[in-house]
């Protein structure tokens, strides 16, 4: 088989044939029997063909079938048919998911352009956080992500060409309510075509949880137990010790322990 491009952007396609391709012979077509008798119908039914192409890239491309005749010793075309591919962008982001951050947080995930002819179809990945969404307040730029890292289900899905498309970047934010939009560059179309986003909280300052809990009974002597951290640290949990104040409601005296 035979597919070459028909009025594509003449920058971004190849004239000559592409993907040139030979399948093998002999799937049965029912339909096909409407031209043979009955005696006939088993040699003709059996005569389908099947393969999978990738293009270039989008655009509308003409497709003929050249079947080979042996005792002519030359290849016979079919008739001639045009159809349009679709720009096929995908990607995703893993991390963060909606909810809440620390003020450093990773964003990672996977871009694909599923038209490209070679590699994964993407060549930039850039990440912004627009604060308070829809407030109107000019977005944040976070950076371009590192691009390229191997994804093992990604090139399990879409092919080993697909699945150096990972990318990761580590962002800083303030306190606050944000939409993260991942815009991936697609070199198959020479545009931002595709973009993903996750709605976060960004924690700063000093978080802290204790137990026992309020309202519990306890003998003596008993544990104090939770966590702290300070959700602006760029590495650690960004508190280096934790003073426990315990003060008299009923009785008694106040302490304190470390």
């Amino acid at each position: 088989m035979k597919i070459s491009p028909h009025c594509c952007r003449p920058d971004r396609v190849d004239s000559r044939d592409t993907s040139p391709a030979t399948s093998r012979n002999g799937m049965r077509v029912p339909h096909v029997d409407l031209y043979a008798d009955e005696a006939t119908e088993t040699q003709f039914g059996y005569s389908g063909f099947s393969l999978s192409a990738t293009l270039p890239g989008p655009g509308v491309y003409r497709v003929r079938a050249f079947g080979l005749d042996p005792l002519a010793g030359d290849f016979r075309a079919s008739n001639p048919r045009d159809f349009s591919v679709q720009p096929t962008p995908r990607m995703s982001i893993d991390r963060p998911g909606t909810g809440t951050v620390a003020s450093f947080f990773p964003i990672q995930g996977w871009a694909i352009d599923a038209g490209a002819g070679s590699g994964s179809g993407v060549d930039l990945v850039q990440i912004y956080a627009y604060p308070n969404p829809g407030s109107g307040q000019a977005p944040l730029f976070l950076g371009t992500a590192s691009y390229g890292g191997y994804r093992p289900d990604v090139a399990a899905a879409f092919g080993n060409a697909f699945g150096y498309s990972a990318y990761t970047l580590t962002a800083s934010l303030g306190a606050g309510y944000y939409q993260v939009v991942v815009f991936a560059h697609s070199y198959v179309t020479a545009s931002w075509s595709q973009a993903h986003s996750v709605y976060v909280t960004v924690l700063a300052g000093v978080s802290a949880t204790i137990a026992p809990s309020e309202g519990a009974t306890v003998g003596q002597p008993f544990g104090l137990t939770g966590w702290a951290f300070d959700a602006s640290a760029a590495s650690g949990n960004g508190v280096p010790f934790v003073h426990a104040s315990i003060s008299m409601v009923e009785g008694g005296r106040s302490g304190s322990a470390k």
